[in-house]
C-alpha cells in the first residue's frame, strides 16, 4: 500500500536519500522504498546493517 511506503520513507529519511518506486504486476500495485545511490558496496552494506538493526528485516542490496 502506498501509505505504508510513505510511512517507511519518512522513518528512513535520517539514513539517506529515500525514494518510492511503483511497480504494477497483473493489475496489482507494489511499492519499493529505496535508499541511495551509494558510492560502493561498503557504504551499501553499512546502510543495510543500520536498516536491519532498526527493524527493517526485509532490506536488501539491489545493484542497478
Amino acid at each position: 500500500v502506498a501509505k505504508n511506503a510513505q510511512k517507511l520513507q519518512k522513518e528512513l529519511r535520517g539514513i539517506g536519500q529515500v525514494s518510492i518506486n511503483q511497480a504494477v504486476i497483473k493489475d496489482v500495485s507494489f511499492y519499493r522504498v529505496r535508499l541511495g545511490p551509494y558510492a560502493d558496496a561498503g557504504q551499501a552494506n553499512g546502510v543495510l546493517h543500520r536498516l536491519t538493526d532498526a527493524g527493517v528485516p526485509g532490506a536488501r542490496i539491489v545493484v542497478d
